[in-house]
């Protein structure tokens, strides 16, 4: 859990295993990258970085939308894997605007997406192309925005085995 100064929570990440079947996507993938994700995977023998998915509350029970990890997710089932490490965070801290903010990887102060419509788009199977969004958090709320990737505190480099990530 990340605190603030004043030692509320801010934002609550969970590690975990979760299972790669039941996450949902909300943007496709880049072939060459996702190639490029696999080769570096079976040679290294890890997960460097968990993927960051939000816990959604929906009437067919919780289901986990990635936000960012697409291609790590992919390449994992790909090759043969049933799990994926993830810090996995609130649908509420998610659709939280002094938490999360989405941007463009193009323009990074505009973006027509926003938390809620990712979830959506994500639930009703479309998909956005790869690399269209740009998810920023800021840790302790004040307005310091960091990208979900690569983030120190939601993607710390961990290194799962993937031995680990065998059902």
């Amino acid at each position: 859990m990340v605190k603030r100064s004043s030692s509320q929570p801010l934002l609550k990440i969970r590690r975990k295993l979760l299972r790669i079947k039941s996450l949902i996507s909300h943007e496709k993938l880049s072939d060459g990258k996702l190639k490029k994700m696999m080769r570096r995977m079976k040679k290294d023998g890890f997960q460097r970085r968990d993927i960051v998915a939000v816990s959604v509350k929906t009437k067919k029970g919780t289901r986990h939308v990635i936000a960012d990890g697409h291609h790590r997710t992919e390449a994992l089932r790909r090759l043969g894997y049933d799990l994926v490490s993830a810090a996995v965070i609130d649908e509420e801290d998610y659709k939280n605007p002094k938490i999360v903010k989405i941007s463009s990887w193009n323009d990074s102060n505009r973006s027509i997406y926003n938390p809620s419509n990712i979830i959506e788009m994500a639930l009703s199977g479309r998909r956005l192309k790869p690399h269209i969004t740009k998810h920023m958090v800021s840790i302790e709320g004040n307005g310091i925005w960091d990208t979900f990737h690569k983030n120190e505190v939601l993607e710390p480099e961990n290194a799962t085995s993937l031995e680990l990530l065998r059902r």
